[in-house]
């Protein structure tokens, strides 16, 4: 039989961070990580594609990752480890899509 969400993704959504407007300084809103686990199914990008980054520049992707559709925004730059059978992949999220059948996100 054949399962259409095989691996699994843990995705580490950090706080924001923002600008003191006196000092300059950075730092991170209060609040803690929210931690995702989801089932999916990973597909390397063998035809070496590319997606649009937030700057319209072109971005090198490794995996393309599809999970059930869900309304959760994943944040770009979102640490994520990917687990392929007995193979773990840590990266990061280069974009995401929530779509009508699906969620995408690219690593």
């Amino acid at each position: 039989m054949i399962e259409q969400y095989p691996h699994t993704i843990v995705i580490t959504v950090r706080p924001d961070v923002i600008q003191d407007p006196v000092s300059g300084s950075f730092s991170r809103v209060t609040g803690s990580d929210v931690v995702y686990t989801l089932e999916c199914r990973a597909e390397t990008n063998s035809r070496n594609g590319k997606i649009v980054g937030r700057d319209g520049a072109s971005v090198d992707y490794s995996f393309t990752v599809y999970m059930p559709q869900m309304d959760t925004v994943i944040p770009w730059e979102s640490d994520c480890v990917l687990t392929i059978g007995t193979q773990s992949i840590n990266g990061k999220v280069k974009g995401a899509s929530n779509g009508q059948m699906n969620s995408r996100i690219w690593l």
